[in-house]
């Protein structure tokens, strides 16, 4: 049979859940990406793992040309400042759990591998909050959505647009029930890598990484920080332009592959509803309001989208914004992240000599940056700094 091929797939899992005969494995891949792997003795040439395949069907969205745009951000304050941007995902879910339903979305295990996993009360949302940037393993959400949908059960399904679009390929329908939420994705990083970066940080640390935040804002949400604690108490608080993790996300090194060629990095949306941050907000148009604690845009898709985000305005701060606006700072609502040079040669010296070593094909500035500190003084070369870190937000 066939399923998408390695430089389109996008590891959905919609082959994964629809198999009858549990012939097809995710298997980790050299690079540290799952994909998916035919057990031809089990094999029965039924075809329908090539039907629901989102790549091998050539899926296309079915949202608004023009999609309604909105700045948001939840009223509850301390929902708002432990999300990445707004919280409006937060205000969705509980819309949908007060409903009897079920979330599904990304969550960090004990093990801190990303999963997909179902929510059933608000005191657990809390795990889908914040970026994960890993591909998280899908497992059998698919099937586990289907199985609430029938027992007429809403469902808010949050993932990737290729997720969303997979999950919608697997059903081979879109129910009333079920609200889909896509993000506005630079790519997944590869589940090994970060593996290797945990494992440099606890060596670095003399011990072992319990959690982590990519968009911890405690200095304002549009000077986040990387925010890691170890089971010996240490904290590791640094800015994304110098952890050696994220700017290696921010320059596309270890991005799946098939996120280069994204058919959802687009308008029409795959989602009802599209969540972002709203970068450059008041660029365009003007913007009065303090952003200190995050902005969320809100893309509406669909009717469906649209009846429900209405249903949910009285908990949120909601002001109408241009489209153009929304696009210009959010690169990949029009274009993929494009691979980056050092991706090659990265997975070369990462796969025979770690993380550490790898990454210093990326991030080895320091020799340039003192001879032009020299030159221009520090402070110059802050500003700089801070103006590539902005470009890699927007990028």
């Amino acid at each position: 049979m066939k399923v998408a091929e390695k430089e389109k797939c996008t590891s959905c899992g919609s082959c994964y859940n629809v198999c009858p005969v549990n012939a097809i494995s995710m298997k980790e891949d050299r690079e540290g990406f799952l994909r998916p792997a035919i057990d031809e003795r089990l094999c029965t040439n039924c075809g329908l793992c090539s039907k629901v395949c989102p790549e091998v069907s050539n899926y296309e969205a079915k949202g608004f040309k023009k999609p309604t745009v909105y700045a948001a951000w939840n009223l509850d304050e301390a929902v708002r400042i432990n999300s990445s941007s707004g919280g409006i995902f937060s205000v969705l879910s509980d819309y949908i759990l007060e409903q009897g339903g079920v979330v599904f979305g990304a969550a960090f295990d004990e093990k801190l591998k990303v999963k997909h996993i179902p929510v059933f009360r608000k005191e657990e949302l809390y795990k889908l909050r914040g970026s994960k940037y890993v591909q998280s393993e899908i497992n059998n959400s698919f099937s586990q959505v289907r199985e609430y949908l029938d027992e007429n059960k809403k469902v808010l399904f949050s993932g990737t647009p290729c997720q969303v679009a997979g999950l919608l390929s697997f059903l081979g329908k879109d129910p009333p029930n079920l609200l889909t939420c896509d993000f506005v994705c630079h790519g997944v990083l590869s589940p090994k890598v970060f593996v290797g970066y945990l494992r440099y940080l606890g060596q670095e640390n003399n011990s072992k990484v319990t959690k982590i935040y990519f968009r911890d804002k405690r200095f304002g949400w549009d000077n986040f920080s990387v925010h890691v604690t170890f089971k010996n108490n240490k904290e590791y608080t640094v800015s994304p332009r110098k952890d050696k993790f994220f700017r290696g996300f921010a320059m596309s090194v270890y991005l799946r592959p098939s996120c280069s060629i994204c058919r959802y990095a687009k308008i029409p949306r795959v989602g009802d509803i599209s969540l972002g941050d709203f970068w450059g907000i008041g660029e365009e148009q003007k913007f009065t309001y303090n952003t200190h604690d995050g902005v969320s845009m809100v893309l509406i898709n669909s009717t469906k989208g649209e009846d429900i985000f209405d249903l949910c305005r009285d908990r949120c701060f909601i002001k109408q914004r241009e489209l153009k606006e929304a696009v210009k700072n959010n690169a990949h609502l029009s274009l993929p992240s494009k691979a980056s040079k050092y991706r090659t040669i990265f997975f070369s010296i990462f796969n025979r000599k770690g993380f550490a070593a790898a990454s210093k094909k990326y991030s080895g500035n320091g020799i340039i940056k003192r001879i032009v500190t020299k030159i221009v003084g520090s402070k110059i070369i802050k500003i700089i700094e801070w103006g590539r870190f902005m470009l890699f937000k927007k990028t």
